[in-house]
């Protein structure tokens, strides 16, 4: 479940290092916009796992407010701190965060897990699972459409530019963007535009 949110995320920063490839030309319009899109959606997405993170450490704070404070309760936290305060053009502040992305593995243990030992670790797991993977991973798939959308339609738009010649040359391209257009799996979507190479446009 949150190991899909977790990769979308990483998927999403290879996206946008494919975006900022493109060659500088008419095609930078387009390629900026989309580069643009694919900003907007990874700081929404980590401005909802950071929400939902939130929510647990609430939870565990009213529940375990006379326990020693939980590590992976201390990681949820770092997650939210850094995620609230990120800026997007400090690329050391950005490193941290993608480092600390491994923390939304744990929405996908259990309790019994043999990498959770201590005893508070394994009650805030109890207070993680009440809670579950299941809403981060249906509200990181709504924004992933959105944006894709937004994304497809300018694509829809750039291509219908073309006249039939640039087309038949283009056709595999074309046959791909149409195999994006069409995956209904939000994050499925995802992954095929990241193999898309929007250099050979």
């Amino acid at each position: 479940m949150a190991n899909r949110t977790l990769w979308t995320l990483l998927l999403t920063l290879a996206a946008l290092q494919c975006s900022c490839a493109a060659p500088m030309s008419p095609k930078m319009q387009l390629s900026m916009e989309i580069f643009g899109e694919f900003m907007d959606m990874m700081v929404a997405i980590l401005e909802e796992a950071a929400d939902q993170l939130q929510r647990i450490i609430d939870d565990a704070e009213n529940i375990l407010p006379d326990q020693p404070e939980s590590h992976l309760l201390t990681k949820f936290k770092e997650f939210v701190n850094l995620a609230n305060s990120m800026d997007i053009d400090d690329s050391f502040e950005m490193t941290e965060l993608i480092e600390s992305l491994d923390i939304l593995e744990v929405l996908d243990s259990d309790c019994s897990s043999n990498d959770i030992s201590s005893e508070v670790d394994q009650m805030f797991m109890r207070i993680v699972e009440e809670h579950g993977g299941e809403d981060l991973e249906q509200s990181v798939a709504n924004i992933i459409n959105k944006k894709m959308g937004i994304i497809i339609e300018k694509m829809d738009a750039y291509i219908s530019t073309w006249p039939e010649h640039r087309r038949a040359r283009k056709s595999d391209f074309i046959n791909m963007f149409n195999d994006i257009k069409n995956e209904k799996d939000a994050f499925e979507k995802l992954d095929k535009w990241v193999d898309f190479d929007l250099i050979y446009m």
